[in-house]
Order: C-alpha cells, then structure tokens, then sequence
C-alpha cells in the first residue's frame, strides 16, 4: 500500500517561491496542494502553468494542507505564520524569520509549545554540511579566526532591506552554527550608497572561547564575492561558494603542507533543505536550521544594526581606498573622503 503523500501548500511566488515551488512539485514525499500570492495575475500564471490550485485566501490554504512553505516578504512572515501554528500546521518560513526579534521570539515559543516543526530557510547551511562531510569544522577545537566576504552587484528584492539582515544574515547564521556559542562582544560599522540604509558592512564578532569572526558584506561591489575562511594552528580552510569549491591546506611546524580541494558544485542544497523539512514532518529527524536558529541569528543581526546605526549618528565615515572611492563616489555623497 502507498504510503499518502503530505499535503503541502506554498505561500509567495517571487523569486524564492518560485525556486520552492520547483523543489515542492519534484518531491517524492509531497503534494502540493495549492499555492498564494497576493499578486493575483502571478498567482493565476502559476495555477495555470502547473495545474495547482490558486487559493485567493491563506486561510482557506491553511484548512486542506499539513504543511506551509511561507517566501513571502518578510514583513508578512509574523501574521502568516502565527496563524499557520495556530493551525497547527508545520512551518517553514524563509529568512529571516521575522522583522522583529520579538515576532520572531513568539513564533518558536509556537511552535514548541505545539509541538510543530519550525525550519528557517537558510539553504547555504546545507553546502556547508556537504563540506562537513569531509573536513572537521568543530574539531578537536573551535577556529581561531573566521572571516567571511559576501559581495554582490544587486540590492535586495525587498523594498528598503539592508544588506546586513538580506546577506550578512547568512554568514552570521553560519558563523553562530560553527561556534554553537553565543558572541560576547560585537562592534560593526557601515555606510549607505543610497540605495537601501546600509549597503555596505563590516562586523567583528568574539566569542568566549577566544574566536573571532570577521564579517564583510558589499552590494554595490565591482564583482561578486562569496568566500569563508576558517583559520587554526594546523590548517586553513577556504571555501568559495560561488564556485563549490573548498581548499584545506594542512600546517605543520609552522609549514604549509600539500592542499587538498574538494568540489560541492554539485550539491542541490535546495533540494536538501525541502528534504529535511520533510523528514522532520514526518518525524525521522531534527531540522538543521530551527527557528530557534533563525532567531539567534535575527538576533546578531539586529545588534549589528544597532552598532552601524549608532556610529551614523556620530557622522562616522568609512574609511575607503582610491579605487573605492572611485567606484563609489557616483553612490556614496558626503561618505567618499
């Protein structure tokens, strides 16, 4: 006998909806039952295009589904998806989990208190448990240092978001991941270019165990950038997640050793991370990305925030090279000096 299929619905049909949308209808285990979005026309292309049902109301998704995917904007996520838990229904909600922490905050309580899955849609966790697979991140001992670059050529697709809660989140993510600690000290600083309040950042981060963490994020950068690197006495590990490729170079006696690479490209972390939401549904394991962990790192972010927005009120200036400042000047006004 057929085991039945979990019904699944799906919130948002922008750019992320669509890339669930894709992973949902190819998934063995799930039915997509319907779909929403407030953009009537959008919605309407979709139901057409895959035979799905168009609901012209969450709620009335809410009654014939067991599970919701919710991409929407994220102002949205907080009321979309209390009223999911509320329905007891399992929840996947896409980063960052909500505008507020305190939103945040009463979605996990929610859920635990319900006893529903909550899974944060960080996909590049997935890529890095791929690497896991071949190189110990967490042992015997932590990092020294961890620096992470993330630069693109194109602002958020949300109105008005920042680089540091629309991408450094990620890197933030990881980073709280890696240490499974909390920061003890965080300093940051940051400049707008004009097109959302902070299009350029930098975060220092120190943890109790002595590691520190680097974070640069750059959306009016002259080419994109991804890279991590993990620094400890006897090896470095540098991994481009644009190219899928992880580079660890043993040291020993102060001596650089021969280095190893490993290639990820092929890794369908979208795929993956609708195949763990699944299991956890269907009760075989945990989610690797909880909503207690998109809170700690709306957390972070917000505390980074917080410290750019601060020295901005004290009109203090980046300090930028000749070559930035060229690329820049057209952007950044009174911040090119």
């Amino acid at each position: 006998m057929l085991e039945k299929k979990l019904q699944f619905g799906l919130i948002g049909l922008g750019k992320m909806g669509t890339f669930h949308l894709e992973k949902l209808l190819k998934h063995p285990e799930v039915q997509l039952v319907g779909v929403y979005d407030k953009d009537e026309s959008r919605l309407a292309q979709v139901a057409t295009e895959h035979g799905i049902k168009p609901y012209a109301k969450p709620e009335d998704l809410f009654f014939d589904i067991d599970a919701v995917f919710i991409a929407s904007p994220t102002r949205t996520h907080f009321e979309l998806g209390k009223q999911a838990l509320e329905n007891n229904l399992h929840l996947f909600i896409e980063k960052p989990i909500c505008d507020r922490v305190e939103l945040a905050a009463e979605l996990v309580k929610i859920s635990q208190q319900k006893n529903l899955v909550l899974q944060t849609g960080f996909v590049e966790r997935y890529r890095w448990l791929s690497l896991l697979t071949k190189v110990p991140l967490r042992s015997p001992k932590k990092p020294n240092i961890i620096s992470t670059v993330r630069n693109s050529l194109v602002p958020s697709r949300e109105r008005g978001m920042d680089i540091v809660t629309d991408l450094m989140i990620h890197d933030i993510e990881l980073v709280l991941w890696l240490m499974q600690e909390p920061p003890v000290s965080i300093s940051a600083e940051g400049a707008s270019a004009g097109l959302t309040p902070i299009d350029i950042a930098y975060a220092r981060l120190e943890f109790p165990s002595g590691t520190v963490a680097h974070l640069k994020a750059n959306w009016v950068a002259s080419a994109r950038q991804r890279e991590t690197q993990l620094v400890w006495n006897d090896r470095i590990v540098n991994y481009d997640l644009l190219t899928g490729n992880a580079d660890i170079l043993n040291i020993e006696n102060d001596e650089p050793l021969e280095k190893q690479t490993y290639s990820f490209c092929e890794t369908d972390s979208l795929s993956n991370q609708v195949d763990a939401f699944v299991k956890a549904v269907k009760g075989q394991n945990q989610v690797p990305v909880s909503g207690s962990d998109g809170l700690r790192a709306l957390e972070v972010t917000e505390a980074i925030k917080q410290k750019i927005i601060e020295k901005q009120s004290q009109s203090e200036k980046l300090r930028l090279s000749p070559l930035e400042r060229k690329f820049l000047s057209r952007y950044w006004g009174d911040y090119v000096h």
